[in-house]
């Protein structure tokens, strides 16, 4: 008996002495400084060479500690969501070919899972080796029988519904739909599963009438999609805090003032944030400061906009084409003066 009460105060104790060294460590996790991000700055070669090293100094600092921790205090409960920053963010600055880059955070994770550790960061760690080659290997063939396989073993993982979505995204257009179709299928009641539907329908949706209707933030008036048939309109999903949303505009603001007069119009759809944040603000300031003039509509709710999350938008920039019919013609555009004028050549 008094072998067994020595056991349990030993257990205790143990355990006692990895949640102290575990909270020390956080502490340390926490204190590391990343630098700052300055958006009007990055093509500044100079904040762009400095931010770089910096951040890459302090990443390592950070991912050396919550190494540290896992191995400290594998159930305290910021260990998890630590290692899956820690594999996210496994190496900053310049990280070299992607491919090479796989298999470092690849042969990290391997050393993980080789400890036996807990079951949750055993999930993660696997999820996470896919995630890794979803993310440095564009259009990876192996990716949806890789996550099936994950799936299978872990049905009710919260990590497969994002390895479904981040592999979609790293798939070409035309190679995206068995990845919705799966995620709907197999998570239906999860977050992504409604714009997994969106972008779905984008596909059904090529040919038929495009409904839109809103009051333009900028001017108060009402625009009706309704009324621009013999029109060829251009609907941009866009938001002031994208920068490669901004570095599209001028070209945007060009094919209309070339083309305009020749029966195109331009709609803005905004993902900027909730008014009370100063979405509303900025994309009023940023469409003045640059005089675009076409109407904008202000969803107000950032990503979780009812009328871009029903269309599958998961991305930005991201350009619809309407026909003078008034039918939807085109999505994710890339190349758009050709566009336009390929649907101006056509008769009403």
């Amino acid at each position: 008996m008094r072998r067994l009460a020595f056991l349990a105060v030993l257990g205790l104790s143990v355990l006692a002495s990895a949640n102290e060294k575990g909270e020390a460590l956080l502490k340390q996790i926490d204190a590391v400084k990343m630098p700052t991000w300055v958006q009007d700055k990055e093509n500044d070669k100079t904040f762009m060479d400095k931010y770089m090293k910096e951040i890459a100094v302090a990443r390592k600092q950070k991912n050396d500690l919550i190494l540290n921790l896992y191995k400290e205090d594998p159930s305290n409960p910021r260990t998890l969501p630590l290692m899956r920053e820690r594999w996210i963010s496994f190496e900053a600055g310049n990280i070299g070919d992607g491919k090479a880059y796989a298999q470092r955070v690849s042969a990290d994770i391997d050393k993980v899972l080789a400890d036996k550790p807990t079951p949750a960061i055993q999930e993660l760690g696997e999820s996470m080796k896919i995630m890794v080659q979803i993310d440095n290997q564009w259009n990876w063939n192996g990716a949806l029988s890789a996550i099936e396989g994950f799936i299978k073993k872990y049905p009710k993982s919260a990590e497969g519904p994002g390895l479904l979505l981040s592999a979609s995204y790293s798939a070409p257009a035309e190679s995206r739909r068995p990845y919705y179709q799966k995620l709907v299928e197999a998570f239906p009641d999860s977050k992504y599963a409604a714009m997994a539907k969106g972008a779905l329908r984008q596909y059904d949706a090529i040919g038929k009438p495009f409904e839109l209707k809103f009051k333009d933030a900028i001017s108060g008036k009402p625009f009706d999609m309704a009324d621009q048939k013999g029109k060829v309109v251009v609907v941009d999903f866009w938001a002031t805090w994208c920068g490669p949303c901004v570095a599209k505009m001028p070209e945007v603001k060009k094919v209309l003032q070339t083309y305009g007069p020749k029966g195109l119009e331009v709609v803005g759809v905004s993902l900027d944030q909730p008014e009370k944040e100063g979405g509303l603000k900025k994309l009023k300031e940023f469409v003045a400061k640059n005089q675009y003039p076409w109407p904008q509509y202000y969803q107000g709710n950032g990503w979780d906009s009812e009328f871009s999350s029903s269309w599958g938008i998961m991305s930005i920039p991201n350009v619809f084409v309407i026909d003078r019919k008034g039918n939807l013609r085109e999505i994710g555009v890339s190349d758009l003066e050709a566009t336009v004028k390929k649907l101006l050549a056509e008769q009403p």
